[in-house]
């Protein structure tokens, strides 16, 4: 009878450690699965925040009045010279000979 109650003691020592190593298992993984989970979700969060329209839309219109200010920037630089020579003409046509004409091949860059 004690070598029966000693085997049955065993096994159930036994049984009991393979429940306890299970129990951690499933812990460890369960604690895996909820961090991937959490970071899966803040990756998406961000994907999200960058497809947003309404930051889209905002970038684009920054974009859109640099390229304004950039155009008319440029417009001013190249007109602004030019305007002497259109006024120094609009002031006295008369006085320009079409022979002396140079046209406008010889304007001011």
């Amino acid at each position: 009878m004690e070598r029966a109650s000693a085997v049955l003691h065993r096994n159930i020592g036994r049984l009991q450690q393979r429940v306890d190593e299970l129990e951690f298992r499933l812990r460890d993984r369960i604690g895996s699965r909820a961090s991937a989970g959490r970071k899966r979700l803040e990756e998406l969060t961000a994907r999200l925040r960058s497809l947003d329209l309404r930051l889209r839309f905002a970038a684009a219109r920054r974009r859109l009045e640099n390229a304004d200010l950039a155009a008319l920037q440029l417009i001013r630089l190249r007109v602004t010279p030019r305007a002497w020579f259109f006024r120094r003409v609009a002031c006295a046509p008369n006085s320009i000979e079409p022979a002396q004409n140079p046209g406008p091949r010889f304007m001011p860059s």
